[in-house]
């Protein structure tokens, strides 16, 4: 235990964790435009699966609606 006072004490360590602390925060700054970029693209191709999706959905409920014998067939389905 008095050896970790010891170290505490001394000024190099707390150079050392001053240093390591700028240096994580400047490789985080860079990361996270790395991050955003990522998330964003994913976002939007989500975003367009969804869209897609929806489209598809409404003109399966579309050609439902306007011919009885596909509506016929999807319930015998």
């Amino acid at each position: 235990m008095e050896r970790i006072f010891t170290e505490l004490s001394n000024p190099v360590w707390w150079f050392s964790v001053v240093l390591a602390g700028i240096a994580i925060n400047v490789f985080s700054s860079y990361l996270k435009g790395a991050i955003d970029n990522v998330f964003s693209k994913s976002s939007g191709w989500w975003k367009n699966k969804s869209l897609a999706r929806k489209k598809a959905w409404e003109e399966q409920v579309n050609k439902l609606a306007s011919n009885s014998k596909e509506r016929d067939d999807a319930v015998a389905a």
